[in-house]
């Protein structure tokens, strides 16, 4: 998984001027939430080798969705809701 981590950061996806071969600056560089994701996806590609493919990517989908669905429900768009704790009208 640090092998990934490290080809995943150097990659030209994230456009980082210098190359990095510590794990430490790799995680700072891309932070915790962006390991976690990463390490989430890279396991549960692991555990669905032997299933169908078209059962991974709905599940992925479904997961994508539960998260978006998630953050607007709590105001983690950058914006409050409306009448939420802390906010006038």
């Amino acid at each position: 998984m640090t092998l990934r981590l490290l080809r995943r950061v150097n990659s030209a996806a994230y456009g980082f001027r210098m190359a990095t071969s510590s794990l430490r600056h790799a995680l700072v560089l891309l932070g915790e939430r962006e390991v976690r994701v990463c390490a989430t996806i890279w396991s549960l590609a692991e555990l669905g080798k032997d299933l169908p493919a078209e059962l991974i990517v709905a599940s992925m989908l479904r997961a994508r969705l539960c998260e978006i669905l998630a953050k607007s429900a709590s105001g983690d768009n950058g914006t409050r809701r409306r009448n939420s704790p802390g906010t006038l009208g």
